[in-house]
């Protein structure tokens, strides 16, 4: 049985009612998201009856590198991140515009100064987190690029290769391939925190 039908089947009936009341944030950029990065991960949390908000730097029409497009209703800049039980970042070449939104970025440290959120980023996203601050100390990986890999490491982080990290409440995954792993690590943390 695949992780995946596993929890699809953990999270199904009498699950459906603790879920639908865990809040999950989404910040993709608004343009050049990583289409199954995004997509993986919402549709399972979604199978998994979270209670799913998307924002973005703006409203609209974000689209994705591959032609997905999804309609944001929420600015994040505007959003009560206090609300949520976790944050998740899905790359892309677009992620990049996020590293200089200094209200996201302080919000994003804010959050997860409670000892009860749990973040994750995935592929450029695990830059977002260390230009934050909130890597440092932390093992992690990101998309493995000579940029990103001097990000992590001059924000304080260790640089780990391999698919997926977890430590503590901050989950990071490398790429696209890595979408449904990721997912299925957030998952798992929010099950421990939220029993």
């Amino acid at each position: 049985m695949t992780e995946l039908l596993y929890l699809m089947l953990l999270f199904s009936s009498g699950e459906k009612k603790t879920r639908s009341n865990v809040n999950v944030l989404f910040v993709i950029a608004p343009h050049n998201y990583r289409d199954e990065e995004f997509l993986v991960p919402y549709e399972t949390f979604n199978k998994s009856h979270f209670n799913i908000t998307v924002a973005s730097i703006d409203t609209g029409i974000c689209k994705g590198m591959l032609g997905h497009k999804f309609r944001v209703k929420n600015i994040v800049d505007t959003i009560n991140f206090s609300k949520y039980a976790a944050v998740v970042l899905p790359g892309g070449s677009g992620v990049p515009v996020l590293w200089s939104d200094t209200i996201f970025l302080t919000k994003l440290r804010e959050f997860y100064k409670d000892t009860t959120k749990i973040v994750g980023a995935i592929c450029l996203s695990p830059a977002t987190l260390a230009i934050s601050g909130i890597l440092h100390g932390k093992n992690a990986t990101v998309w493995p690029s000579k940029k990103t890999i001097a990000i992590l490491k001059q924000n304080g982080a260790a640089y780990r290769n391999s698919p997926v990290v977890t430590d503590g409440r901050i989950v990071t995954a490398k790429g696209p391939q890595y979408a449904g792993k990721f997912a299925d690590a957030l998952i798992k943390l929010l099950e421990v925190k939220n029993k």
